[in-house]
């Protein structure tokens, strides 16, 4: 009797040192109890009911039980108490190992490893006669070898980066013709040889103004991608040249039954695409395409004039006449280019000068090599600007060309602009003034004309920085 007695009490001992328990009560006058089983974690009861079990083997686990008893209305004393108590009771089992179990056990597991790996391995149904099939499948096996090892004329591909080709960044990063995109800009240009379209000759001009023969209007749109790395343009140039219809006798010419003047018009439109690559800070490549169409049916320049001069009666009437066939020319060229700079006192100036050679494509007798030089001065401070935001641009331009077709061509020009900062925003209005000489100039000049006129240009430019 005594030693059941004795053994009875041995396991009530077990049972209150597997389950201890603490009590606490929340602020609405609940009564709740966490009671340990073991070492398995704690119970939580209400009242004396049971609500949930949390199993605790990590401080992971312990925290979760941590945050989930914040949920109850306990008071500031009542909680920290409470976590207290926990921090405690987990401290001893839930302490990390030191280093010396976690390399004793690292040994352990290495000897186990090595022991295991030397045995035949068997499967579990093997001991019952039954043996699954497999696929063996063969393994990749990697050598590393010192550099040393190897013969002479062999090297690791790991230390010659030209042998380990890298496509990072190789493609889209630098997928832009131009590189970093730094800005972009728009140009809307009208030329006439009536200086200024008619305001020369009304404040008193008559006399130096032009007399709608020869090159007599024309439309430019110019736009420009301008990167880190190059230059990207988009020209369209539509020009009309004219001369009236002349009579038998000299200084008479012929009228419709509408007054209007009889005109040959002969209207030239380009589309002219190139980039500009760099090679060097100051050296670039030049490579383009140039599309031309020569028609007497005017779809651009040539309809802007005849409305222009229908606004006002008083101005000459003409009606084009049909006199000639259309003529399609597509041109590819290419040419180098080099720019500088330099600080001429409150003056900044640029200098360009570019040289290319050009192919017709549709007429293999008609190639041309041509010369073009730029020089734009930036007035810096001056009146209060600065050079990112300049009071006033002045820039000059001469070119000229050797042609198979067309013995030669030049020109030369200058504009002045004012450019104003808006935000990332540039607006820059402009005015000008060139003279040209090319083949369709000598033509309609020599007729009715026996000079070049300069002609006026009326422009705005719009161009955004990023």
């Amino acid at each position: 009797m005594a030693r059941w007695l004795i053994i009875l009490m041995i396991f009530n001992t077990s049972i209150n040192s597997e389950e201890s328990s603490i009590l606490f009560s929340t602020e609405d006058a609940k009564e709740y109890e966490l009671r340990k089983r073991g070492n398995q974690g704690q119970g939580l009861f209400k009242d004396g009911k049971f609500l949930k079990f949390y199993p605790i083997v990590s401080r992971q686990d312990l925290n979760r039980l941590l945050v989930d008893l914040d949920k109850y209305s306990l008071s500031d004393e009542q909680r920290n108490k409470l976590k207290t108590e926990l921090l405690s009771t987990y401290n001893d089992e839930l302490r990390p190992a030191t280093d010396e179990q976690l390399i004793e056990t690292s040994f352990a597991l290495s000897k186990l490893a090595e022991k295991t790996l030397a045995n035949k391995e068997v499967e579990c149904n093997e001991e019952n006669g039954i043996k699954t099939p497999t696929n063996k499948t063969k393994k990749n096996e990697e050598y590393v070898y010192c550099e040393c090892e190897l013969p002479k004329d062999i090297k690791l591909a790991l230390n010659d980066n030209s042998s380990a080709p890298s496509f990072d960044g190789e493609y889209w990063d630098d997928y832009s013709l131009v590189g970093n995109v730094e800005e972009s800009s728009l140009r809307i240009n009208t030329s006439n040889d009536n200086h200024l379209h008619g305001l020369f000759s009304k404040a008193g001009g008559q006399d130096l103004d032009g007399n709608d023969r020869g090159r007599t209007f024309g439309l430019n749109l110019d736009y420009s991608l301008i990167g880190s790395e190059g230059e990207f343009r988009v020209n369209y140039e539509s020009v009309i040249f004219t001369q009236l219809k002349e009579a038998d006798k000299d200084g008479y010419y012929y009228v419709n039954e509408d007054g209007e003047f009889l005109q040959d018009l002969l209207e030239r439109n380009r589309l002219d695409v190139s980039l500009r690559r760099l090679m060097d800070k100051d050296k670039y490549l030049i490579v383009g395409v140039e599309l031309e169409q020569l028609t007497d049916d005017g779809k651009v320049a040539g309809p802007i004039q005849r409305a222009w001069h229908k606004i006002n009666k008083k101005n000459i009437q003409y009606d084009n006449q049909d006199y000639r066939d259309d003529e399609i020319n597509l041109t590819v060229y290419g040419g180098l280019g080099k720019s500088w700079m330099k600080d001429i006192g409150n003056w900044k100036c640029t200098s360009k000068i570019e040289g290319t050679l050009g192919q017709n494509i549709l007429n293999f007798d008609d190639t041309y090599i041509k010369a073009r030089g730029e020089v734009e001065f930036n007035s810096n401070d001056l009146l209060g600007g600065r050079e990112e935001n300049p009071f006033v641009l002045l820039s000059a331009w001469a070119e000229g060309s050797l042609e198979t077709e067309g013995d030669y061509t030049t020109g030369a020009g200058v504009t002045m602009s004012f450019p104003r900062q808006l935000g990332k925003w540039e607006i820059k209005p402009e005015v000008g003034f060139s003279i040209k000489d090319e083949k369709e100039d000598r033509y309609f000049s020599q007729a009715q004309s026996t000079k070049l006129e300069p002609e006026s240009h009326i422009g705005i430019t719009f161009s955004r920085k990023f």
